[in-house]
């Protein structure tokens, strides 16, 4: 067990340069930093699991140290079982703070061995959260300064609108019919990445 192992727990839906730069940050403390997706099933989100990943991993690929994981454990058990001693949460005010201290003192609770470290938002960054980012992407707004690159084409086409997905579904089965139905169709999950 490495007492320099440390996990950054969240949803990541999607992962924002605030994310980023808290893994950043984590990097420059920890050996190893799992950056892990925690899966709540009653929180379907925007974006699946593995899309999440996927995001996530083009993201960290400055730091070969920082890997990208997913876990539907507790998180106190998550960490146990991957040897990690250390969680890093971000925060952006005092009332992340006072949720993020509860949930501390459980996991706490539930794995003694276990230890926050709570890395303050950059200011230009207090105001960025993923679902922020969603509302945006729902209204067609720029998101390049919020999200990491390759993370706003991806909202955009989870939130593009529903005449152009009506379109790009006609062209699609036009293309198909067109070709004898021998092309695979991508997205039937509903998924954009």
């Amino acid at each position: 067990m490495s007492a320099h192992r440390a996990v950054y727990p969240g949803s990541f839906d999607p992962v924002t340069r605030g994310h980023v730069d808290v893994i950043a940050r984590a990097a420059a403390l920890f050996d190893e930093v799992y950056v892990t997706v925690m899966h709540h099933p009653d929180k379907p989100g925007c974006f699946s699991i593995a899309e999440r990943r996927t995001l996530l991993e083009a993201a960290v690929a400055p730091w070969p140290h920082v890997r990208v994981d997913a876990s539907g454990e507790l998180l106190a058990l998550y960490t146990r079982r991957i040897g990690a001693h250390v969680v890093v949460r971000g925060v952006r005010d005092g009332r992340d703070l006072a949720l993020e201290a509860s949930m501390s003192w459980m996991n706490h609770r539930l794995n003694p061995d276990l230890e926050t470290v709570y890395l303050m938002a950059a200011p230009e960054w207090g105001y960025v959260s993923s679902s922020r980012a969603r509302e945006l992407a729902r209204y067609g707004a720029p998101l390049d300064a919020l999200v990491p690159d390759g993370v706003a084409a991806a909202l955009a086409q989870k939130f593009r609108p529903p005449a152009e997905r009506a379109t790009q579904a006609t062209t699609v089965t036009e293309a198909n019919e067109s070709d004898g139905g021998d092309r695979v169709r991508g997205g039937t999950d509903g998924s954009g990445v």
